[in-house]
């Protein structure tokens, strides 16, 4: 799944935290920042592919493979190994939270009951990005490491492709768009916040089992892909979500 997607989703699910929150336009803020963070902070692990990596960090540690081979392999530094587990999701949350505690000490802060608030949204949006790459191609990984240190990685189901999802991100923005304005107008927000992201999974799970083709296989999958985009979208939407990908210079 691309890293937009991937984001919104994590700042889609954090709505129901900001939902929850007391009170505090900032926090609430903050609160969204912080899961949009944990629903990108997975890819982490692609710095491999980075053209100043061998140069530097391979240097530095005195890697023996160039980060392109680092990157397609199963060591616990490439990618969808820890940085795409469980662990490395409570790992970060810990130490994510420490250093938001620490930081709050030293400023004489003694309030420390955001830090749970921030902890649930980053580990939402964390977790959100680890079950949508489960419904990618496996790749040269066979899925993710969802259960690390286990050596079985899991997913790797192909139902979707990389990218050119735009039915899924349409969904994803819906619910988004409709958490943000019941967060702001606080109309039982604590409540309608949850049943929008249920019902977005429903239509999201729908939508992936609609495609009916498995991209694990086969010959031109980003175009195929395209072309049911298409179909189940309508040419108008398509085109529209088209331009918008052709706009944005990242994978999307």
């Amino acid at each position: 799944m691309d890293i937009i997607t991937h984001g919104l989703t994590g700042l889609a699910l954090s709505t129901t935290i900001m939902a929850a929150r007391p009170s505090g336009k900032l926090k609430k803020l903050c609160i969204g920042l912080t899961g949009l963070i944990g629903g990108v902070l997975p890819d982490l692990d692609v710095l491999s592919k980075w053209k100043g990596f061998d140069a530097t960090l391979g240097s530095w540690f005195n890697l023996k493979q160039s980060g392109n081979a680092i990157f397609s392999d199963t060591h616990w530094y490439s990618h969808h190994a820890l940085g795409h587990s469980v662990i490395g999701a409570l790992f970060l949350t810990l130490l994510l939270s420490l250093v938001y505690i620490i930081y709050t000490k030293l400023r004489g802060n003694n309030k420390l009951q955001n830090t749970k608030w921030y902890a649930l949204a980053f580990l939402m949006g964390y977790m959100g990005h680890l079950f949508e790459d489960m419904i990618t191609p496996g790749g040269p990984w066979k899925g993710i490491a969802f259960l690390w240190p286990m050596a079985h990685y899991s997913g790797g189901w192909g139902k979707v492709w990389w990218w050119n999802n735009y039915d899924l991100f349409l969904i994803v923005m819906a619910a988004l768009t409709v958490n943000l304005t019941l967060v702001i107008t606080r109309y039982r927000a604590a409540v309608l916040t949850k049943i929008t992201i249920v019902a977005a999974l429903v239509l999201f799970t729908i939508q992936v089992e609609r495609r009916n083709y498995d991209f694990n296989h086969g010959n031109n999958q980003e175009q195929i892909s395209k072309e049911l985009q298409q179909k189940y979208l309508g040419k108008g939407i398509y085109q529209f979500m088209k331009k918008v990908d052709d706009a944005i210079p990242v994978a999307f």
